[in-house]
């Protein structure tokens, strides 16, 4: 499934055994004490899930997380909370995922924790697959002229964010990036003090109107 926090358990021990092998691209460059785990939607489930059962986690960011898929009685168990620093990130026009569950899983959070919010933004603010073909009509209109019959559920998921009332996610991509940057060096040890992860810098972006609201506990 695309939420088993056993699937990205299973690819950082793969991470680690490649690190240790001499002829790996990645033989020394692990450090097991800076761990982090990020995704987006399904991923940011996935990311929470896993930063709340696996101990070599340290931090987590979640780009448009929800609070979870109902069951088959209809109901929404309830998650683990991750005991380790976390942030999340949402668009406030997110048409697949509502901003206030984003919100409501960061509510839930233990500190130290940080909400970025970014006004008029979709679901794929946090992606790139709105500039794939843009002037070319987008991914959607790619694949109705690839002859490719998609369910509208997934039409809905391919363009929710790059409509023309949406902020274009480039103009996100600045504040997205840094604060993504901030918090991971700071939660995980580089910088010995947080670096731009204030609300100054958040109202700083000229492209974007960011919000940040954070608890460091």
């Amino acid at each position: 499934p695309r939420e088993d926090p056993e699937v990205l358990s299973a690819s950082l021990d793969a991470a680690i055994a490649d690190a240790e092998d001499d002829a790996s691209p990645l033989h020394d460059l692990l450090d097991l004490d800076k761990v982090a785990v990020a995704g987006h939607s399904a991923g940011a489930s996935a990311a929470y899930l896993t930063a709340s059962s696996e101990d070599r986690v340290k931090a987590f960011i979640s780009y448009s997380v929800g609070t979870g898929r109902p069951g088959e009685d209809g109901k929404v168990a309830e998650r683990p909370v991750p005991d380790v620093p976390g942030m999340v990130m949402l668009g406030t026009k997110d048409g697949i995922i509502e901003p206030a569950d984003s919100k409501a899983v960061y509510e839930g959070m233990e500190p130290p924790k940080y909400l970025v919010e970014i006004a008029g933004g979709g679901h794929l603010v946090f992606s790139d697959i709105c500039l794939i073909g843009k002037d070319q009509g987008g991914l959607v209109q790619l694949t109705k002229e690839a002859g490719l019959d998609l369910p509208d559920q997934l039409l809905r998921l391919a363009s929710d964010g790059c409509e023309p009332d949406k902020l274009d996610p480039a103009k996100a991509f600045p504040a997205i990036d840094h604060f993504s940057v901030a918090f991971l060096r700071y939660e995980l040890g580089i910088d010995p003090e947080p670096v731009g992860l204030n609300e100054a810098t958040a109202a700083s972006f000229k492209t974007a109107d960011v919000t940040l609201t954070s608890d460091p506990g």
